[in-house]
């Protein structure tokens, strides 16, 4: 089971994922939030004798879940962005993709093209965390049409990191 976690002024925010790595899907994760130390000195959390209870009412084991304070552990130590899913899609896909922990807050631009290069949507466009992300698109362009069947590309900027990925919406 991956997790993802960062230190904030509340607490630690910890998130858990899918045992295959990916985001649980809005409203069904656990998030949690626990006290976390700030600083150089700081040792961050662990979670012991945790038990996960999932929909179909059996434990899910886990053995521990460390939140550490903001510097390494469970947060990416790279950027990625990752292919997209379902590819081909329809209506819908997701996208993921990572910030890692030696970043502070950084800008991040997330858009969707089509293959002549013309900007079709803008998904992100915002100062984020180090962490784990995942934004759905719905296959509509930024006045709220549904675009054509075809290849499409999507660019992650952050900081000084690119990246672009192709998809393809079949109707």
């Amino acid at each position: 089971m991956t997790v993802a976690s960062h230190c904030t002024d509340a607490g630690a925010i910890v998130v858990l994922y899918s045992p295959d790595g990916r985001v649980i899907a809005p409203g069904s994760g656990l998030v949690l939030t626990i006290p976390c130390e700030r600083g150089p000195d700081a040792k961050g959390t662990v979670l012991d004798n945790v038990i996960l209870v999932g929909t179909d009412g059996c434990a899910i084991p886990v053995e521990e879940i460390k939140a550490p304070s903001g510097t390494g552990g469970t947060v990416p130590q790279h950027y990625r962005l990752s292919q997209n899913y379902p590819n081909p899609f329809n209506p819908a896909t997701r996208i993921e993709y990572q910030l890692p922990v030696h970043t502070a807050q950084v800008r991040v631009s997330l858009k969707i093209y089509n293959v002549m290069g013309q900007e079709v949507r803008t998904l992100v466009n915002e100062l984020q965390q180090p962490g784990y992300y995942a934004v759905t698109w719905d296959g509509r362009d930024s006045s709220g049409s549904e675009v054509a069947t075809g290849i499409y590309f999507y660019r992650l900027a952050a900081g000084a990191f690119t990246a672009t990925r192709r998809m393809a919406l079949l109707k």
